[in-house]
Order: structure tokens, then sequence, then C-alpha cells
């Protein structure tokens, strides 16, 4: 497991401060989990460090009525990610750390895009969930190591690749929004021909497509 502080990772992500003044133990933990014996065991383990911790039947309006709360969220398929919007939405502050079987990169990329902070193995002790809780809430992000390597190793690899002005440009140009056919005219290529050349510089940064080319190249200081 790996934690990293959430402003030097990932600007989309919220930062959520605790003052020196202030203990984490204070703030009330949700725990939502299908299985009532790993939530109630979950419950225990948070009440053995301090926290004041229980299972909503009606988590958004949960959090609703604390001031600031933190939630543990189970995601394994089939997953409720309706739940989850609905928690962002009803505190835009909520401190909240998913719980995956095997969680991988995709999937993460997944919850991060949804407001999540941290995601943790459902697999791993409570002790490590009770830990990730208290750091997320201080402003870190808890990874798997597996999953930081790998985001590691794609960073990396972006750091020594060696771009051209116009590949620059182009990726100044996604991140600003502008769509292939206006890069395409302002480049002097066909549409075709710019999906074509699109598609080699993605392959060349180890991403998929537009959006992880973006938040790739952004956070590699490349645009």
């Amino acid at each position: 497991m790996f934690d990293w502080g959430l402003r030097n990772y990932h600007p989309g992500w919220k930062v959520s401060m605790i003052s020196d003044h202030h203990d984490p133990h204070l703030f009330p933990v949700a725990i939502i989990d299908p299985l009532p014996a790993y939530a109630v065991g979950l419950v225990s383990a948070f009440a053995e460090a301090g926290f004041s911790a229980e299972c909503p039947t009606d988590p958004p309006r949960w959090t609703e009525r604390h001031d600031r709360s933190a939630v543990v969220i189970t995601m394994d398929p089939p997953c409720d990610e309706e739940l989850l919007q609905r928690l962002v939405k009803s505190d835009p502050e909520l401190w909240i750390t998913v719980l995956v079987t095997h969680p991988r990169l995709s999937g993460l990329r997944h919850f991060w895009g949804m407001g999540v902070h941290s995601v943790v193995d459902r697999m791993t002790r409570p002790q490590v969930i009770v830990r990730t809780v208290e750091l997320t809430m201080a402003s870190h992000a808890v990874v798997p190591m597996a999953i930081f390597e790998s985001i590691a190793e794609k960073l990396l690899k972006a750091s020594d690749i060696d771009l051209s002005e116009q590949h620059v440009a182009w990726l100044e140009a996604l991140g600003r929004g502008a769509r292939i056919s206006d890069i395409a005219q302002a480049s002097g290529y066909s549409i075709r021909e710019m999906h074509r050349l699109l598609g080699q510089l993605y392959r060349t940064l180890g991403v998929s497509g537009r959006f992880e080319a973006i938040a790739l190249a952004a956070r590699s200081g490349i645009i």
C-alpha cells in the first residue's frame, strides 16, 4: 500500500485537510458493505481505534446530518455506482475510501473521476483500512503498492519521451477541449489522418485514448 499527498498527485482531486488541532477520530465513519458480518467487523475495528462508526441504512441522509464525515464503501461488482454518486452529491467534502477485491488501475481511474480519495483491497486487514481512512482525512490518497508502481511506470515513461513541438501542441489543444477536426485543420491534415497520427501519439505515450493522454501529459509536465 502506498499513500501520496493529493496536492502532489492529481489536480482534479478534492483536498480535505484536517488542521493539527483537530483529531480525526472526532469525525464519524459510515461503513457500507453488502455482507453484514463484514461491515460489523469493520465497525468494531474503527471503534477500537477510537472512531464513531456505524452502518447507516440511508448513507446519503446520514452524511447530510454531519458537518464532516468519512465513508468506507465496497464497490465490488455488481456495485452501486448510483449510491456513490449520491454520496458525493450529498457532501462534496466527504472523505471516501473504496474497497475493491484485487483493484486494478483501470478501475481506479473510474473511481477517482467520481470523487473517491483512496482505494484499498477489500481483503486487507481491518487495521489497514482504518489507517487508510486516517491518512485520507489528513489529505493523502492511498492506493495499493502495485497500482502506485503502475502509475509511476507510466509517469517515468512519459518523462523519457522526446515529443516534437507539434505533438506537444496537439496535446495542449486536446487539453483545451479542441475538436479533432479543428486540430486537423490547423495542422494541415485530413480528419482521418489526424486520427491516425493521434493514435500513434497515444501508443507512444502508452495510453489508450485522449483523456488518458491529457492526464498523463499534465502530470508529467508536458503541457
